[in-house]
C-alpha cells in the first residue's frame, strides 16, 4: 500500500465520523422538537417556555 492510499483512507474515516456526528445531531433536533411540540401549556409553563416559543422552535427544520 502506498502512502497516498493510506492518507485517503484516513480522510475517508474522518469524513465518515463527521457525517455520523452530523446525522446524530439532526436526529436529536428532530426528536427534541417533536417532543416539545407535544407538550401541553402546563408542561411548557413548567419549563419556562411559552406556547409561541414552543411553536417557533418545533417548526424549525431539523438541520437548523
Amino acid at each position: 500500500m502506498n502512502t497516498s492510499y493510506l492518507l485517503n483512507l484516513q480522510l475517508l474515516g474522518r469524513y465518515q465520523k463527521r457525517l455520523q456526528q452530523q446525522l446524530h445531531h439532526w436526529q436529536q433536533n428532530y426528536q427534541s422538537r417533536n417532543a416539545l411540540a407535544k407538550l401541553d401549556n402546563a408542561r411548557l409553563s413548567d419549563i419556562g417556555v411559552t406556547p409561541e416559543q414552543a411553536k417557533q422552535e418545533s417548526n424549525k427544520p431539523f438541520w437548523r
